[in-house]
């Protein structure tokens, strides 16, 4: 298994603090987000952890792997240079899938995840799933809440039965954390929904087209979680781990 970290993003909605730091190395709790990610994924296995990025942001992320001290982990450039020529969270995995020439599981995290459980769980219920992907989940607690993210209802065996992008109304309080487990046996789906022509943008409706062709399990997930995307997010997570 391979694990691949999106960080390949412009993030304008966190301007201006964004405009030379990247996202996923903003400083929480005295080290960058991508480091919090990054040490959850090296206590649950010895596997390499990729981190993709883009060609504006790419030497710092180099710097910070170098800083780290971290062999384990690799900065790939997805050749991208500003917003406009964004490849998207999926045309992103399909990148480093092609071009490390990928043939084994991946588990594939966003880049802007804060999060204070451990992904053990996560990956040994993923791993009895298999040949089937699985989506990591978290309860919002209301609707409401859920509306701003991609919402999941599951059937009885926590089989997703839909996915819907930001619903006017959503049918659940469960929403997925750019948080994957795709297995080898899967990847062949990615260049089939790239060749397509589909929104490479968006991780949500490549997980429903999915529902298409596969089953594909929700793992509901325990704990604080921060998708950072916005300053009080940020802020907020900020006071959870400390400055």
């Amino acid at each position: 298994m391979v694990t691949l970290i999106l960080a390949a993003g412009y993030a304008t909605r966190l301007y201006p603090l964004s405009v030379h730091t990247p996202k996923a190395l903003l400083t929480v709790g005295a080290m960058p987000v991508v480091e919090h990610i990054v040490k959850k994924v090296e206590a649950i296995t010895d596997q390499p952890v990729f981190v993709i990025t883009n060609d504006k942001f790419y030497r710092q992320f180099a710097q910070w792997r170098e800083s780290s001290g971290s062999t384990k982990v690799e900065i790939v450039n997805d050749r991208t240079a500003d917003e406009s020529e964004r490849r998207g969270a999926v045309g992103d995995l399909h990148f480093f899938i092609t071009r490390k020439k990928i043939a084994e599981d991946v588990l594939a995290v966003g880049g802007d995840n804060l999060f204070d459980w451990s992904l053990e769980g996560f990956l040994r219920c993923a791993q009895k799933k298999k040949p089937c992907p699985s989506v990591g989940l978290y309860d919002m607690g209301s609707r409401e809440k859920a509306s701003s993210f991609g919402v999941v209802q599951l059937d009885t065996r926590d089989r997703i039965r839909s996915f819907k992008e930001k619903p006017a109304r959503p049918e659940s309080s469960l929403v997925s954390m750019c948080l994957y487990f795709f297995p080898a046996e899967t990847l062949h789906f990615l260049d089939a929904y790239i060749a397509q022509r589909n929104n490479p943008d968006a991780s949500g409706e490549y997980i429903n087209w999915l529902l298409s062709k596969t089953s594909v399990y929700g793992y509901t997930c325990k704990g604080k979680w921060f998708d950072i995307g916005d300053k009080q997010t940020l802020e907020e997570a900020q006071t959870k781990f400390g400055r």
